[in-house]
């Protein structure tokens, strides 16, 4: 597969892997795109390709110049990284660190030009995914690690979609129907790259039609199947429909082509939010930009999407202990994230929420470290109350906690039930004189939790919901074509919303998940 900014990994991610040369000259380059820097030690030569985000070249600069144990010049290489590495690879002048898309080859570490680095590697293996370090290892030994691990993703424009009478593709028989109904002579349906995306999508192709790369012995391929064969004739068919978009005025790693409407559909990664963050900046009917997340890689990338324009930030932390966040999620991030929390309250940045969902089997631990953290900091914490769907019955039953407890607790400790404000959420606002931080309660069990309502919910397919759990979506999709029928329509349907949801009666409508409606 040809190297190209970056190449799958693993689904919805992609690693660029840093190795080691077995056989640096240690002469360095020269040029106008080198920078030297770091301690008074052996002289290394470091090789970067050239990064689209702004400060990465920086970043490298600065960690470089910190490295103490010796002289490292940073050489940043534009244009074709993959072809100029492998022509620099053949000769006596090679860089004797520098990354490579997935990790160095078999026939680099065969021909000795890769350094076997297990020896500096395994006291620190546990640090890195454990699934990437596969890819890096051959024979027991390693010969490179993640240098970053990215998510790729679909970008895509409800609003076209919704004009055209077609749902947020959720397989690639979706896609090929939502890229055909939305283009036009103007605007690409869908762009995976100036070379029709046969490069990044091609590892996902495999893996779509039920296949991987190689067999468990890798020793050879175990894709050559009938069913990839017509996953890539059903692509090929796509190549040559007027949905697909095969040229643009940037890659698919740039987000230009989505951000000037040239389609209404890309595939992209996370690179790409900071440009799609200050493009919605630069509208004026735009107040606020908030972005939900689970603080995965927050530190990392929070500084390019303050300066792209957010504005507010609601962050997913399951626990505050890192034993029961482990036991939650599977994952051991709850520390990564609450430093990260912490650099970005030091910024000065303080429209941060935090939403823990209520479990019983961990609500007082919860609630006592949750206190303890707001106590000194300008937080605003929200527990939401577990609530029952379609397809979590016994869940529900095992893990429900009443906020009502929660409440009475509180207020038995001081805190004081807040006004309602203009366009505010579901929650009660709780503040204690001696807290920083407050709290906020999502109780959709509570008597009065519809009686200030100001929510209706469109789905990616365009039905509107009135209520998160009734049991009718009314289909707006037949008035896109007129504003002002539109707008009828909705004002007569605002008039049905219900005054209450059903869920103290189990019934939980049409919601078999949260995902339905984007929670």
């Amino acid at each position: 597969m040809k190297l190209t900014r970056r190449s799958v990994l693993g689904l919805g991610g992609l690693a660029t892997a840093a190795v080691l040369s077995a056989c640096g000259s240690n002469t360095g380059l020269s040029g106008d795109s080198s920078s030297s820097a770091g301690g008074s030690g052996p002289a290394l030569v470091q090789w970067y390709h050239q990064y689209g985000e702004e400060g990465v070249k920086a970043a490298v600069e600065g960690y470089a110049a910190a490295y103490s144990a010796a002289k490292v010049e940073v050489k940043w290489n534009p244009g074709d990284y993959g072809n100029l590495l492998a022509a620099q690879l053949l000769t006596d002048d090679v860089p004797d660190v520098f990354e490579v898309e997935q990790g160095g080859s078999l026939d680099m570490i065969r021909s000795g030009q890769l350094e076997d680095l297990s020896e500096l590697i395994d006291p620190v293996r546990d640090d890195f995914n454990s699934a990437v370090m596969k890819r890096y290892t051959f024979d027991g030994k390693v010969y490179g690690i993640p240098q970053t691990i990215d998510m790729q993703l679909l970008y895509y424009r409800p609003s076209l979609l919704q004009a055209a009478g077609v749902a947020a593709p959720a397989t690639f028989e979706d896609l090929v129907t939502a890229a055909n109904a939305v283009a036009t002579s103007d605007m690409g349906g869908f762009f995976a790259g100036n070379n029709g995306g046969v490069d990044v999508l091609g590892t996902m192709l495999i893996w779509a039609s039920g296949h991987d790369q190689l067999d468990a012995d890798r020793t050879a391929a175990a894709f050559l199947t009938d069913d990839f064969y017509a996953a890539l004739s059903a692509y090929r068919d796509f190549y040559q429909s007027a949905g697909l978009l095969k040229a643009a005025s940037a890659d698919w790693f740039s987000g230009a082509a989505f951000v000037n409407g040239e389609t209404a559909m890309q595939w992209g990664g996370l690179w790409s939010l900071p440009d799609i963050i200050a493009a919605l900046n630069a509208q004026p009917q735009i107040q606020h930009i908030a972005l939900t997340t689970n603080g995965h890689q927050l530190g990392k990338k929070f500084p390019v999407y303050r300066q792209a324009g957010l504005s507010k930030l609601n962050i997913s932390l399951d626990s505050f202990n890192p034993q029961t966040f482990h036991k939650i999620t599977g994952k051991d991030q709850s520390q990564t994230i609450l430093r990260d929390i912490e650099t970005i309250l030091n910024t000065g940045f303080t429209s941060i929420k935090i939403n823990t969902l209520l479990l019983r089997e961990h609500a007082q631990e919860t609630l006592h470290d949750a206190l303890n953290y707001i106590r000194s900091r300008p937080i605003a914490l929200r527990f939401i109350e577990l609530m029952q769907t379609g397809d979590n019955p016994t869940y529900f039953q095992q893990q429900h906690q009443t906020a009502a407890q929660l409440e009475q607790n509180l207020i038995a400790q001081g805190w004081q039930l807040q006004p309602r404000q203009p366009h505010a959420g579901p929650a009660r606002e709780y503040s204690h004189p001696d807290y920083i931080g407050n709290i906020g309660i999502i109780a959709p069990y509570s008597q009065d939790f519809c009686t200030t309502c100001n929510r209706l919910r469109i789905t990616a397919q365009g039905k509107m919901h009135l209520c998160l759990f009734g049991s009718v979506a009314h289909d707006l999709r037949p008035y896109l074509h007129d504003v002002g029928s539109l707008k009828n329509q909705i004002a007569q349907l605002v008039q049905q919303k219900p005054e209450h949801h059903y869920l103290h009666n189990k019934k939980v409508g049409l919601i078999t998940n949260l995902s339905m409606t984007g929670g």
